[in-house]
């Protein structure tokens, strides 16, 4: 007697979860309804990266155009937002030294961000940069003693 494939009525709308084990040492879940996509998303992953260093590519980069912005310029929204975005960016560099043992290496990264956190204060709050630079060089000098 031929078996009737029985099926989830209206199954085509919902979640169909699926396994690849192509690449064994990094397995990837999808559980997606358009499926198809998986092969063109593994030959991405294997040719520009993972997931995290695609986005890590774009925070570093996000993160070189926030430093110019003329913040003078934006909305109360849009400052907001670049408020909302630093923070995120801090998290998951936190995170990062906190996953490397909590190590404090600062990159020349830091530093750019730090120098142009100091040209949009010099622009923004004159008073409050003339002491953030006056502060910088007590801890400089000070350094320099130890």
């Amino acid at each position: 007697m031929p078996q009737l494939p029985i099926a989830f009525p209206f199954a085509e709308f919902f979640i169909s979860p699926q396994t690849t084990w192509t690449r064994f040492f990094n397995p990837q879940f999808f559980i997606t309804y358009n499926s198809g996509d998986a092969a063109i998303e593994n030959h991405v992953l294997s040719r520009a990266g993972s997931y995290g260093k695609q986005l890590g590519t774009m925070l570093d980069a996000l993160d070189v155009l926030v430093r110019h912005l003329p913040l003078d310029d934006l909305t109360t929204t849009e400052r907001r937002t670049v408020d909302e975005f630093t923070a995120l960016r801090e998290k998951v560099e936190d995170a990062k030294r906190e996953f490397r043992g909590g190590e404090d290496k600062r990159s020349s990264i830091d530093v750019d961000r730090l120098l142009a956190d100091l040209a949009r204060l010099r622009r923004t709050d004159p008073d409050a940069y003339a002491a953030a630079v006056e502060r910088l060089r007590a801890g400089v000098v000070a350094g320099d003693d130890t």
